[in-house]
C-alpha cells in the first residue's frame, strides 16, 4: 500500500479519530489545531476527548512517529522538506441561527493551503458540508492559488458514530468519495487501501447530499419509534415488541428502533437542521424532516467535562456520582446506558430520593422490578 504525507485540519472528534486511524493505516500524518491548550494536551500524549480503543492507537502511532500535531497548516504541511500530498479539513461546521451550516472554518482552511501547496494536492472535504460546498472550496483555492499548483477538490463524508468511531473508521459499511477527476480517485483509493469495506465513488455534489441524507434518515427512525411508542402507551401495547417485530423485516433492520427520549448528541440535529435548510433554499419544503425537527442536576461518568463547557449547562450542579444526583430529588432521569446504572442499588437510591419516581429514557430496566422496589417507574411505549 502506497503511503502518503497527510494533513488533518481540525484535532477535534472527527480529525482526530481520522488522523489517528490514517496513521495507523501507515500514513504519516499531522494534525493541525490553533487551540493552544489543546495542542499541549496532544503534544503531552494525551487525548481530549473519550473515544474507546481510541488511546491505544494514539499512543502507538506517536511512537512509531506516524502521527504529531502543528499549531498552523504551513507547518502541517511541511514533511521534513516535502510536502502534504492529501489535506483533510475536518474543520466545525456549527449551526448558523436559520439552521445553514458556519462554513468560515473550512474557507479560511481552504486559503490557507492554496498558499502552501507546492506540488498536486488533494483537498478532502471530511467535515460535514452542505452540498454545492466542493464548488466553494474551488473557487477560494483559484482566488489564493497564485502559483497556479495543479489540485483536486474530494468530498469524503465521516460516519463515525461515539462510542464505536475506531471501529467505524477501519471497519466501515463503506467508504464514499465524491471525486472530479480520475487522479482524485486513484489518490483516495491508496488512502484507503489497507481497508477492507465497499467503496462507492460518486461526484462531488451526489457525496455530500450522502451523509446529511444519511443522519436525517436515521434522525427519522428514531423520532418514527418514538411516535409508535406513544401509540403504544395508549393501547397499552409494549413499543419494544413492536420495534422487534418491525426489525426482523430485512427491508427495516433493527438498528436505530430504541424506543427513548429522542435523537441527540452534535450531528444529528445539527445535520437535520442543514438539510432541512437546504431543501427550502432550493425550493422544495422537506415536509418529513419538519415533522422530524420537532418530536436538574446532572451526572454522566464520561462526558462531564465535555457538558461543563456547553452554554445550555450553565448553572446546572455537576454531581460526583449517581447517587450524588438523585439526593433529594422529585425524580430521576435515565438518559444513557453506562454499565454503571444498571448496576444501581435501588434500595439506597430510594432512600435517597425525595420522591421515588423514576424516568427510563432508555428502557433500560425492568419495569417490574423497578416498581416492586417501591418507585413510580415510567418507560417509554412500555406498560
Amino acid at each position: 500500500m502506497e503511503k502518503f504525507n497527510i494533513c488533518v485540519v481540525g484535532a477535534g472528534y472527527v480529525g482526530l479519530v481520522t488522523g489517528t486511524c490514517l496513521a495507523e493505516l501507515g500514513h504519516h500524518v499531522v494534525c493541525v489545531d490553533s487551540d493552544p491548550a489543546k495542542l499541549k494536551t496532544l503534544r503531552a500524549r494525551k487525548i481530549p476527548i473519550y473515544e474507546p480503543g481510541l488511546d491505544k492507537l494514539f499512543q502507538h502511532n506517536i511512537k512509531e512517529g506516524r502521527l504529531r500535531f502543528a499549531a498552523s497548516i504551513p507547518e502541517g504541511m511541511d514533511f521534513q522538506g516535502r510536502v502534504a500530498q492529501v489535506v483533510f479539513i475536518a474543520v466545525g461546521t456549527p449551526p448558523r441561527h436559520d439552521g445553514s451550516a458556519d462554513l468560515s472554518a473550512v474557507e479560511a482552511a481552504a486559503e490557507s493551503v492554496a498558499k502552501h501547496m507546492r506540488d498536486y494536492t488533494v483537498l478532502v472535504d471530511k467535515s460535514t458540508v452542505p452540498v454545492e460546498t466542493g464548488e466553494w472550496v474551488i473557487r477560494t483555492v483559484d482566488r489564493f492559488n497564485k502559483k497556479g499548483v495543479p489540485y483536486d477538490v474530494v468530498s469524503n463524508p465521516e460516519f463515525l458514530a461515539e462510542g464505536t468511531a475506531v471501529t467505524d473508521f477501519l471497519k466501515p459499511d463503506r467508504v464514499v468519495f465524491g471525486v472530479s477527476s480520475p487522479r482524485a480517485e486513484a489518490v483516495m483509493r491508496k488512502v484507503y487501501g489497507g481497508i477492507k469495506a465497499p467503496i462507492l465513488v460518486t461526484d462531488v455534489k451526489s457525496a455530500e447530499i450522502i451523509k446529511h441524507a444519511s443522519n436525517s434518515f436515521l434522525a427519522a427512525k428514531i423520532s418514527f419509534v418514538n411516535a409508535v411508542a406513544a401509540v403504544c402507551e395508549r393501547v397499552g401495547a409494549d413499543v419494544t415488541m413492536v420495534a422487534k417485530g418491525m426489525g426482523l423485516d430485512h427491508r427495516i433492520g433493527n438498528l436505530f428502533l430504541r424506543p427513548g427520549l429522542g435523537f441527540g448528541g452534535f450531528c444529528f440535529p445539527k445535520d437535520l437542521e442543514a438539510f432541512y435548510w437546504l431543501s427550502r433554499q432550493k425550493g422544495y419544503d422537506f415536509q418529513l424532516l419538519k415533522a422530524v425537527k420537532e418530536i436538574l442536576r446532572v451526572y454522566d461518568p464520561v462526558s462531564m467535562a465535555n457538558a461543563r463547557a456547553l452554554p445550555a449547562m450553565k448553572g446546572v450542579k455537576f454531581c460526583r456520582d449517581a447517587y450524588d444526583c438523585v439526593k433529594g430529588a422529585d425524580a430521576a432521569a435515565l438518559i444513557t446506558e453506562w454499565p454503571e446504572f444498571h448496576a444501581l442499588d435501588f434500595k439506597r437510591v430510594h432512600r435517597l430520593m425525595r420522591i421515588p419516581l423514576i424516568l427510563d429514557g432508555r428502557n433500560c430496566y425492568d419495569p417490574a422490578a423497578v416498581r416492586a422496589a417501591g418507585f413510580t417507574y415510567c418507560s417509554v411505549g412500555r406498560p
